[in-house]
């Protein structure tokens, strides 16, 4: 006799084996105060699971797309939590995870401090959006989240209603009253015992995959030549929620090993391509300090959460906010397909929109950030909303000065440009036109012809001559 829902879900698996339909992923996890053995296709969203098979209807569906917050969740893992959106997170990216969702925070008939204050500072109105900025709140709350840090915190959730001032009071008061003790969910997580961390690679009925090692990607690749590859999801998943596309098969490269690293040398900062936005933040920002306010308005916390820096290179996508930044650095990728690898220029990297270099059995391994002595960096980024949106224009130089007769003037100089065609851009012209420059001279007229001869492009965001004007400025 069945005795669960997830004994339900997993004769329903066999059934759909017996049968011949394409082949589900077995997802161990813990969700709230349950563990879930789901059964489910590749491309199956978190948030489509809590609320159509656990009916969770409290984790709402806004946008689709990552950006307006109201799909937030907790997940914990290694007994960290943290907020992500649901809406973008594929059900097997959360295997031997923690979910806590909105239903969950209470802790029975106490409301979380951060629920109270929502309520005592009149914080929702038509309350679509108030569990995903509870769920943020949350989230800073138990991080060890300032005053000062709240409006960061909650920069992936859009509100229609309040104008924010009452829900950062909320957050304000939850704060003022902090308590340092662990979240009673917190006891929920699933011990690491009681699953099997290889299930997904194992499985012979799965359409997910999880490798740990090169050597799993190399034979996983092999055997699903039709597999995509995806780590963060925050891009490849649009492609689902937005086109309603299909993808029979994933493999997941988040959890191997050797992508993860982080090194710093005395000539170069090497991230592993798995590394999250998140993750990567205190090596980067500690060889390049320059540089935080651009990191902190990659998406919101959220993404930042689960993006990855292979992921926004390996997309290629022409806004991809980590290309200009290793373009102006003369940086450079490492790829691999398991047995043997190669590093291309980071110059040499973009082939034309959406394609790069990658072979099909590839992926990329590692960023490598040359740290180039006497170097000031400058990274600028222009977009329709400062917090959680995508570049109209982004511009990272790279700049060195020598003293030329009693003169600063520019000794070397390398700029790259996002947002701007079809790929991002090495803007040569410009670096020609700046190469033994002054300080006391007008750049916008010495760049005048060289920004006139770009050639970007105009969408909804801007238009060509916006954002050449834009450039012109910035420099």
């Amino acid at each position: 006799m069945l005795g669960s829902k997830s004994d339900i879900i997993a004769l329903a698996a066999l059934i759909l084996i017996l049968l011949g339909a394409n082949d589900p992923t077995m997802t161990t996890c813990r969700i709230n105060d349950h563990t879930h053995h789901i059964a489910h296709s590749a491309d199956t969203m978190l948030l489509a699971y809590l609320r159509e098979t656990l009916h969770l209807t409290g984790t709402k569906e806004g946008c689709g797309s990552g950006d307006c917050g109201a799909c937030t969740v907790l997940l914990g893992q290694q007994g960290e939590y943290r907020a992500i959106n649901a809406c973008i997170t594929p059900v097997g990216a959360v295997h031997g995870g923690h979910v806590v969702t909105v239903e969950h925070i209470a802790d029975g008939d106490t409301l979380h401090p951060v629920q109270q204050a929502m309520i005592d500072e009149h914080a929702s109105q038509c309350g679509f959006c108030t569990p995903g900025f509870v769920i943020s709140g949350v989230a800073h709350y138990h991080g060890g989240g300032t005053p000062e840090g709240i409006v960061p915190a909650i920069a992936g959730n859009l509100c229609r209603c309040t104008g924010y001032r009452p829900i950062v009071s909320a957050l304000q008061t939850a704060l003022a009253q902090r308590e340092e003790t662990p979240p009673h969910w917190a006891q929920d997580a699933l011990p690491l015992d009681d699953m099997d961390d290889t299930e997904q690679a194992a499985s012979p009925a799965t359409s997910y995959w999880r490798p740990h090692t090169l050597a799993d990607f190399q034979r996983l690749r092999a055997q699903y030549p039709e597999a995509e590859l995806v780590a963060g999801a925050t891009d490849l998943a649009l492609r689902i929620t937005q086109n309603d596309e299909h993808i029979a098969q994933l493999i997941d490269v988040s959890g191997i090993d050797a992508l993860r690293v982080q090194e710093r040398r005395a000539d170069q900062l090497v991230l592993g391509a798995a590394l999250s936005y998140r993750e990567s933040q205190d090596a980067l920002l500690d060889a390049f300090p320059q540089l935080a306010a651009l990191w902190s308005r990659i998406g919101g916390p959220q993404v930042r959460t689960r993006g990855t820096l292979g992921g926004n290179l390996g997309s290629a996508s022409p806004i991809g906010d980590v290309a200009p930044v290793l373009i102006a650095l003369g940086g450079a990728v490492r790829v691999s397909n398991g047995s043997t690898a190669r590093t291309i220029a980071i110059d040499d990297f973009f082939t034309g929109y959406r394609q790069s270099v990658l072979r099909h059995d590839e992926l990329i391994e590692q960023l490598i950030f040359p740290i180039v002595p006497q170097t000031q960096l400058f990274a600028y980024k222009i977009s329709k909303r400062i917090e959680d949106d995508i570049s109209t224009v982004l511009l990272c130089a790279a700049l060195r000065l020598d003293l030329r007769q009693g003169e600063q003037c520019v000794a070397r100089v390398r700029i790259g440009l996002g947002g701007m065609a079809a790929t991002p851009l090495r803007a040569r012209g410009i670096e020609q036109a700046l190469q033994g420059a002054s300080l006391q001279q007008d750049w916008q007229a010495l760049t005048h012809d060289a920004v006139a001869a770009l050639t970007p492009m105009s969408d909804v965001r801007a238009s060509a001559d916006y954002r050449r004007t834009v450039t012109s400025a910035l420099l």
